[in-house]
């Protein structure tokens, strides 16, 4: 069983839509490929918590914490999905 305390979310534009912003309007910074989102968990708290690579804003919504992975995940999924975003693939980082 892998433990790693870094995932890599992939996402994806759901088919047929547009990417949208947090107002509804179309967003085209969203960089789905060139930048994954990273879940990594703290050794020390054992919360995750989750950053772009490389290096990008975080929405507000997103810079939670959380003490499951599931959780951190479900709550990517509503987010995304309010914005025409899908995750893709889960990978665990090396």
């Amino acid at each position: 069983m892998n433990v790693s305390n870094n995932r890599i979310i992939y996402l994806e534009r759901i088919p047929g839509t547009k990417p949208l912003t947090d107002k509804g309007d179309k967003d085209y910074r969203i960089f789905l490929e060139k930048t994954p989102l990273h879940a990594i968990r703290n050794d020390n708290t054992n919360l995750w918590t989750m950053h772009y690579t490389p290096p990008a804003v975080i929405p507000e919504q997103l810079k939670q914490q959380f003490t499951k992975f599931d959780l951190l995940v479900e709550h990517a999924r509503s987010y995304f999905a309010k914005r025409n975003i899908q995750i893709k693939e889960i990978n665990y980082a090396v």
